[in-house]
């Protein structure tokens, strides 16, 4: 999982500690939510380097295309959780993973792109990762509880 990168430094140390569904949930959409803003980010600095509009609406499309293929990896990620053999609105999903697998599912896919575009489009160093935060803090929050 950690590849040297800022992102998976940060969360590095509550991916370790994370034992309960809540912090795994909590833990899961915030590391999402890191590769979702360093995908907005490394697109957006694409549409910058590309001025043609030709060009532009390229990089718009991939964008839209590849945001649905995250999300259809997370609710198919999501099935592997659940009872398929009951309809939906009659599965019960509380405690069982779901939630932070599917959100880990499409966070892996944004991460896999995001360093793919780094690895395709900057010169080894010269990409600067948006990301600045700290991880999920799940020793802080234990703290204050």
């Amino acid at each position: 999982m950690i590849s040297g990168n800022p992102i998976d430094e940060a969360f590095k140390t509550d991916f370790e500690i994370a034992s309960s569904t809540p912090e795994r949930n909590y833990l899961s959409n915030v590391y999402l939510e890191a590769w979702q803003d360093e995908w907005d980010s490394i697109t957006n600095a694409l549409l910058n380097q590309f001025k043609m509009d030709e060009d532009q609406k390229v990089i718009r499309d991939y964008r839209l295309n590849f945001q649905a293929y995250a999300k259809s990896l997370s609710e198919v990620e999501w099935l592997s959780f659940t009872d398929v053999t009951v309809p939906m609105e009659e599965r019960h999903l509380v405690g069982t993973g779901a939630i932070s697998a599917a959100a880990l599912a499409q966070a892996y896919a944004y991460k896999r792109e995001v360093l793919l575009w780094i690895d395709r489009y900057y010169i080894e160093g010269s990409y600067t990762y948006k990301y600045k935060g700290s991880g999920a803090q799940l020793l802080q929050i234990r703290d204050r509880e």
